[in-house]
């Protein structure tokens, strides 16, 4: 709204007020009303407010924690004022109550955590920054800008005529948090009057605002109203000042209850533009700009499914005439979403959708001129562009346009083009170009003219196709209409297709005549047709033949050729293709007799002209051409001729394989004019081929700004001044970009690279590696991806010769950048991940140069290897590795790996490997002791046993804060016969299985163990000594959630002999029997490999020596079972090995001081014996045990 102020100057007050001009164009006895309104108000205005100078010294205001309430008098802080010379404002942690501030002159002006309330009426604004505001027209353009921060600033309950926020002239105001609500406005902008300056609200909330009068004068802007400045200029031109309005969202959001409440009609003069009544949420007033920048995965709406006429509604100001400039601008950027329930019927002025999704849910009648350059603009209850005569000063036909191209789409429900006015020029029209796609459910053309050229419209063939009651494509082929009644088929008045793709959403049948009825609608043009879920109907014999400009999605399509055998005794075929295409191609030969299966077909665009080819693929995959016999044909693509694989319209990605390509030099022909060297595409397909020769000057991309590229190349011969691109555009959605659905180009190996091979935005270039391999190191280095993160990779798993130069940059997003000869270029934010075991001694030959760019490496062992030649731009801060056990420094060209052993030997003994097995070794032997022991009878026959138990054990006191808990259960079943009235000989089987667990990286360690040993026992007096040989085996499968190279299966064994002598006597009541053991090991544990790194299997020789003693009751017979109480104490001091050799650092992995205790009892009745035990043990390295057991034996 345009606010002309004159300024009053009193010098005895030095208050600054304003006039508001827009009297002028009322009567003059409301000019006379509006002069004596600002006398009064001049006069009752005071420098600065009673009471505030107590904030301010030295021209610095500071209101810290206070409670300030005024009495509704203006305080005027004036950077240029003699007397109160303020050049910063901090108010925080405070409550403003009926105290409008005016802030002029460049001035710092800070707020956070405070809330503006209170004025009930009659006040212009609240919080009012009018900067460089003068009595006259002011050129800013040297004046250094008001610099306002507000952070969870609060304006609510107030009501004022222009804004509760008023900002005018240079200002730049981030407001981040904080909330518009319940404001109140007699005028306009009920939350905030932007009259100039930019601004920035940042997650602030909008609701309840409102734009509330009796109709007497113009009600807009609900919440924010946004205008220019024409008395304060800038720039050569002398431009005015544009208020310019984003709203940034990080966090999701809803704009609720703004609305307009006046029964003002008509329109009011905004000097040249002219307003409605409207904007309940926004008003854009003459050539003002307003933004919605919402990040990937946040949701901003606007107003509620409920809301009707100019509730939550977007509007703009119309110009005076058709021949004024400057429309009001709005722009819907980031990757995020704007959900619209509001109307937009009133915004007359330019709208662009630039990224994310801008959904429309109300039915909208547009007037204004919207474009779609990237992203999604969706209205699912239909647009319908309209015209209107503006009925301003100067009339003319205002209308609504839709242009759709680049990256952009359009979907909608109903799509119609309507001439309310009657005009007979200005009409709206509906333009596709530029690769833009537009899907309509239905269009409707009343007047006006809907134009394909160059982009892709998808719809049904009613909406397009001038039918009446004809069918081109039916559900039932036999009631699609006949080549004679489809004689003359035209496109529908209003609807014209030059260039492009037509592409058809009908399900069902199409014939061989009305293909041709409908392709041949398009001759007129270069647009091809293409079917997305429709399928030929062929009559018995009948094949699907490759025609000029139709693309037929869901058919494998037959091409026929002369055939002639080449010298090297191929058979060879030439198709010439005008923008056609299918699923996949038959080529077969044209003769009649005699005909051979061809081995290769070149594909040409028709002479001294350019086209396109389509290889769609399926879901199913397989050859792309091939010859009757179905076997691969090589192909190659001829100057002039660009070969696409896969269709960006389907809504699923394709796959299929070709042989040899050959991409053709361009030729010069005919008119000696240059022919264009044929090209090759790749979108929304995964495309395998065998060998890829690009003979010079070709283009290649893969992905593009819909969809994501896959193509997988065995072979790559690049030929000079021949570019790869690889670029798909960002998802909507941020969970969906990840490297994994990026577009891949992958090159398992390379014969030349005289060409160039560029990486962009969202994109994965991999050379002697799979695409797989570079998502796990990626992941397994804890990189993210994504716009602010890495945005661009290449991956190395062979050594690479850059001739024609690799560029890998993020921000790129079409062909026309250019790669650096013998270079590899890396730009801010982009990754170069190189194999350290698979590049040998050198990854490039020639130069790698980056700014702020990653290396990750991968596989790297400890050694050395050179990057390239020449480095520049990185340091070893550049590096991170896949391997959390490496570290990595640069030194020149040379990078340098260095591993960390003693974090290596933490994680190894936190699987517990050797702790485990030699604990398994011990619960076998304690358990054959245990059934040797003295108190143990051996009857004359077989003695069979079985022990059942569990333990947990755990040890956190190792070096390098090597820890683990496990959860171990075992079973021994045993059994033993004397041989003699001396000597006893037995064996034991076992089976363990559980887990050991460490917080160390999220490891856990699944365990199984199996054990064999044979025991003899010796028996003289009352002493025994029993002799045994063990083997323990155990495999432990190893998971680690945190460093998954530290995954993966390792076995270890344990072989021990020992040695033990028992002996038995009385003590009173208790018989005592204590032991003395030795006990000899060899421990061994397969080989590790984290990584690249190779831990060598170990060898640790275990002397152990286990001294006992039991003390037992006296049996008690109860119900014929003697019950016998026992308590026993083991100590088994450990000598030998009890390290780990990890790349020489010895780890230590042993408990070297195991205690035990045993609580039991047995109970005994004839030949059978019941045993229940209680253990609890400790150690050294903090190893503690409990667990417990039952046995049961039998004597025959």
């Amino acid at each position: 709204m345009n606010k002309t102020f004159k300024v009053i100057f009193s010098k005895t007050r030095g208050a600054l007020v304003a006039v508001n001009e827009a009297a002028k164009t009322t009567s003059r006895a409301s000019v006379k009303t509006a002069v004596a309104g600002v006398c009064a108000a001049l006069l009752s205005v005071p420098a600065m407010a009673a009471g505030f100078t107590d904030y301010c010294k030295d021209g610095n205001c500071v209101v810290d924690g206070q409670t300030v309430e005024g009495n509704g008098s203006v305080v005027i802080l004036d950077s240029n004022s003699a007397s109160n010379k303020v050049q910063s404002i901090t108010i925080k942690n405070s409550t403003i109550s009926n105290t409008p501030f005016e802030l002029r002159g460049s001035q710092k002006i800070s707020v956070s955590d405070t809330v503006f309330t209170g004025p009930e009426s009659g006040k212009s604004s609240l919080f009012a920054i009018f900067a460089h505001k003068g009595d006259q027209t002011v050129d800013v353009t040297d004046k250094t800008p008001t610099d306002v921060k507000l952070n969870n600033v609060t304006f609510k309950n107030n009501k004022v005529s222009q804004g509760s926020l008023f900002v005018y002239d240079k200002t730049t105001l981030n407001m981040k948090g904080g909330e518009f609500v319940n404001n109140e406005t007699t005028y306009i902008g009920g939350g905030a009057m932007i009259k100039s300056g930019t601004i920035i609200f940042e997650d602030v909330l909008f609701q309840n605002n409102v734009a509330k009068n009796d109709g007497t004068t113009l009600a807009a802007g609900g919440a924010v109203y946004v205008d220019i400045t024409t008395s304060i200029t800038q720039g050569k031109d002398k431009d005015p000042a544009v208020g310019e309005v984003t709203f940034k969202l990080t966090k999701d959001m809803a704009y609720t209850g703004n609305r307009i409440e006046s029964r003002f009609e008509g329109k009011e003069n905004t000097y040249g533009w002219w307003a409605y009544a409207s904007g309940g949420f926004l008003f854009l007033d003459r050539s003002s700009k307003g933004a919605f920048d919402i990040a990937d995965g946040v949701t901003l709406t606007i107003g509620t499914a409920s809301a009707t006429g100019e509730d939550d509604s977007i509007a703009s100001a119309l110009p005076e005439s058709a021949k004024k400039p400057g429309y009001s601008t709005l722009v819907k950027k980031g990757a995020g979403t704007v959900v619209m329930y509001g109307s937009m019927d009133k915004y007359f002025g330019n709208f662009t959708v630039e990224a994310g999704t801008f959904d429309v849910r109300k039915a909208w009648k547009s007037l204004g001129n919207t474009t779609v350059t990237g992203g999604v603009l969706s209205a699912s209850n239909g647009i319908t562009l309209d015209t209107m005569k503006s009925d301003t000063k100067k009339p003319f036909i205002q209308s609504g346009k839709l242009t759709v191209s680049g990256e952009g789409t359009v979907t909608v429900k109903s799509l119609k083009l309507a001439n309310s006015a009657k005009a007979t020029d200005g009409l709206p029209f509906v333009r596709i170009e530029n690769g833009g796609t537009l899907r309509a459910d239905t269009i409707d053309v009343v007047d006006g003219e809907v134009t394909l050229a160059g982009g892709t419209l998808e719809t049904g063939s009613a909406q397009v196709y001038d039918l009446a009651t004809k069918s081109v494509i039916n559900a039932d082929a036999s009631k699609v209409s006949s080549e004679k009644d489809l004689t003359g088929l035209a496109l529908k008045a209003g609807i014209t297709a030059t260039s492009g793709t037509l592409a058809l959403t009908d399900e069902g049948y199409y014939t061989t005549a009305s293909l041709k009825a409908m392709s041949g609608a398009l001759k007129a043009g270069t647009a091809s047709l293409s079917f997305l879920n429709s399928k030929l109907y062929k009559a018995a014999g009948e094949t699907a033949e490759l025609v000029d400009s139709v693309i037929q999605s869901t058919e494998q399509v037959t091409a026929s050729s002369t055939v002639t055998t080449n010298a090297d005794g191929k058979a060879s075929a030439q198709v010439t293709v005008k923008n056609s295409g299918a699923q996949t191609v038959v080529v077969k030969d044209s003769a009649q007799t005699g005909a051979k299966a061809v081995d290769q077909v070149t594909f040409a665009a028709p002479e001294n002209s350019i086209a396109e080819m389509t290889l769609v693929g399926s879901a199913a995959g397989g050859h792309l051409v091939q010859n009757t016999a179905g076997k691969a044909v090589d192909v190659e693509v001829a100057p002039g001729l660009t070969l696409n694989l896969g269709q960006t319209e389907l809504p699923e990605q394709t796959t299929g394989t070709l042989s040899n390509l050959t991409l053709s030099a361009g030729t010069t022909g005919t008119t000696d004019m240059p022919v264009k060297a044929a090209g090759l595409t790749v979108a929304n397909i995964v495309a395998t081929v065998e060998k890829l020769v690009a003979a010079g000057n070709n283009l290649v991309t893969v992905g593009n700004e819909r969809k994501r590229g896959v193509l997988k190349i065995g072979t790559l011969d690049l030929g000079a001044d021949s570019k790869v691109f690889v670029d798909p555009a960002w998802q909507n959605d941020a969970a969906l970009n990840t490297i994994g659905n990026a577009s891949h180009l992958e090159i398992a190996q390379v014969e030349s690279l005289r060409g160039s091979l560029i990486a962009g935005q969202n994109s994965l270039i991999t050379i002697g590696a799979t695409a797989a391999q570079a998502e796990a190191a990626f992941n397994q280095a804890g990189l993210n991806w994504g716009k602010e993160a890495v945005s661009a990779a290449l991956y190395l798993g062979t050594s690479v010769n850059p001739e024609g130069g690799i560029l890998v940059n993020g921000s790129l997003t079409d062909a026309g950048a250019t790669a650096e000869s013998g270079t590899v270029t890396l730009a801010a934010g982009s990754l170069l991940m190189v194999d350290a075991a698979a590049v040998g001694e050198k990854a490039v030959t020639g130069t790698v140069s980056a700014e702020g760019a990653k290396v990750a490496l991968v596989n790297a062992a400890e050694g050395t290897f050179k990057l390239a030649d020449t480095v520049t731009g990185l340091t070893s801060e550049s590096f991170v590795s896949d391997n959390l056990f490496t570290t990595t420094a640069l030194n020149g060209s040379d990078v340098t790996t260095t591993v960390a052993k003693n974090a290596l030997g933490g994680a190894v003994a936190s699987m517990g490997l050797q702790s485990m097995i030699r604990r398994a070794d011990s619960v076998l032997a304690a358990t054959v002791a245990d059934r040797t022991s003295i108190d143990q009878e051996l009857g004359a026959g077989a003695n069979l046993w079985v022990d059942v138990g569990g333990e947990s054990y755990e040890a956190d006191g190792f070096d390098n804060n090597a820890r683990f808990k496990s959860d171990m259960g075992y079973g021994v079943f045993g059994a033993d016969v004397a041989v003699s009235d001396d000597i006893t000989l037995g064996a034991a089987l076992q089976y363990g299985t559980g887990s050991a667990r460490s917080s160390n990286f999220g490891m856990k360690n699944e365990i199984d163990t199996w054990g064999l040993t044979a025991y003899s026992v010796y028996k003289t007096g009352d002493a025994r000594f029993v002799g045994e040989v063990a083997y323990v085996k155990a495999k432990n499968d190893i998971s680690a959630s945190a460093a998954s190279k530290l995954s993966q299966s390792v076995d270890t064994e344990m072989l021990s002999a020992g040695m033990s002598a028992h002996y038995q006597f009385d003590a009173g009541a208790v018989t005592v029997t204590p032991s003395l053991g030795i006990r000899l090991s060899q421990l061994k544990t397969d080989a590790l490999k984290v990584g690249a790194i190779r831990i060598a299997d170990d060898e640790m020789t275990v002397f152990q020596v286990p001294v006992a003693v039991r003390v037992g009751m006296k049996p008690v017979e109860a119900s014929g079972w003697n019950i016998e109480p026992a308590v026993k104490l083991a100590y088994v001091p450990t000598f030998g090995d009890d390290e780990t050799d990890i790349l020489g650092y010895q780890q230590k992995v042993l408990d070297t001081s195991p205690v035990q205790a045993d609580i039991g009892v047995e109970a005994r009745k004839g030949n059978f014996m019941v045993n229940v035990n209680f253990l609890a043990g400790t150690g050294s390295e903090g190893a503690k045990a409990v667990g417990g057991k039952v046995g049961v034996k039998y004597l025959f």
